[in-house]
């Protein structure tokens, strides 16, 4: 049997994630709540899997993802999507600062 610490990164083929721009779908009313996009290059029409996220930290406080946020995600060959960031459009935080 090979010896695993013999493998180098080449002996492994793992494609890269695709990075789109997508469209936030739901309102994430705490940091608990899972978030939907819309990733117009895959498809204009579905949703994606329910995500993680995670907030946007200001001065003014933490943002939560709202509907119509844009966000980018990534979509690998053989795993769900994540949004890797997202842009907050609200003028107000979620959870002001103390």
């Amino acid at each position: 049997m090979p010896d695993p610490s013999d493998l180098d990164p080449r002996a492994v083929s793992a494609a890269l994630p695709q990075l789109h721009s997508a469209t936030i779908t739901g309102t994430a009313a705490s940091e608990d709540d899972l978030v939907r996009c819309v990733v117009p290059a895959v498809d204009s029409l579905l949703a994606t899997a329910a995500m993680d996220w995670n907030p946007v930290p200001k001065s003014s406080g933490l943002f939560f993802p709202k509907r119509g946020d844009k966000a980018l995600v990534a979509i690998p060959g053989d795993g769900p999507p994540w949004i890797v960031s997202w842009r907050p459009s609200a003028a107000a935080p979620d959870v002001p600062a103390s």
